[in-house]
């Protein structure tokens, strides 16, 4: 779980979104091997999809799968 404040604009979180799942893609290297990551990201934004923490994870939790059942590695904002 990752936690913004003080975004304004729905615009500033899918940039932020499309940055982390680039940095994850970068491949890593242990014992000379490389890895690669993915990740299926679900966003929920306060106070629009949620008043409390349990609302919002929800919400972030059914985008997060819609993103699995789409093929996985990507973002979804809830809605």
């Amino acid at each position: 779980m990752i936690i913004l404040t003080q975004i304004n604009e729905e615009n500033f979180v899918t940039e932020i979104t499309k940055k982390l799942l680039e940095q994850l893609e970068e491949p890593i290297e242990v014992n000379k091997h490389q890895y690669r990551l993915g990740a299926s990201i679900g966003v929920s934004i306060y106070p629009k999809h949620g008043c409390n923490l349990a609302d919002l994870m929800d919400k972030a939790d059914q985008a997060m799968y819609r993103v699995k059942q789409q093929g996985r590695h990507g973002y979804k904002l809830y809605g």
